[in-house]
């Protein structure tokens, strides 16, 4: 596309991943003013972009979080920004990282706020607790069975550590960890 080459309504309006109606309901609303040529009726889609498209994909991201395509605009997919940035870089690019970091920040709250997101932290501290209740447990075994291994014979002694091992086992399947992550 031309550096200013403007537009029809309805290709602005495919480009943004819209109506025609919506964009000139934006226009009409004010939300678009100097992107848009009355005399016309064109849409310059870099002025327009700053002023209402950027926006308004934003607006559409944050409505379909966890959707697939979530983060698009006009088609594009906004991946994850994992360069730099150089001095040559356009103002509606910089914009645009910015808008699709802001929608992510977004996302991610909204889904913390829905349970589908833990505390990675938290989860490895509760782990680590499990673990070392097992540990203890395991530990301790052989100091509450040893007498009775010694007075039994090898069958008796396999089922004796067998049930010990069971009860230690039964005993961690019920260890409240505090899962849940409203109480910790």
């Amino acid at each position: 596309m031309a550096k200013n080459e403007l537009l029809t309504l309805r290709d602005y309006a495919k480009k943004v991943g819209t109506t025609h109606q919506t964009v000139s309901k934006a226009i009409k609303d004010g939300k678009i003013i100097n992107g848009f040529n009355e005399a016309s009726q064109t849409v310059d889609p870099a002025v327009a972009d700053l002023e209402w498209g950027f926006g308004f994909a934003q607006q559409r991201a944050i409505k379909q979080v966890g959707k697939p395509g979530a983060a698009e605009i006009g088609g594009e997919v906004m991946t994850d920004f994992t360069g730099e940035i150089s001095n040559t870089a356009k103002s509606a690019e910089l914009y645009r990282i910015k808008l699709y970091y802001e929608a992510r920040k977004v996302q991610l709250a909204v889904q913390e706020a829905e349970g589908r997101l833990i505390d990675k932290d938290e989860t490895y501290r509760q782990l680590f607790g499990w673990g070392l209740a097992l540990k203890n447990e395991l530990s301790s075994l052989p100091d509450r069975i040893l007498d009775l291994l010694q007075s039994a014979d090898r069958a008796e002694a396999k089922l004796i550590f067998d049930k010990e091992i069971h009860r230690v086992l039964e005993i961690m399947a019920g260890y409240d960890a505090d899962f849940d992550q409203g109480n910790s």
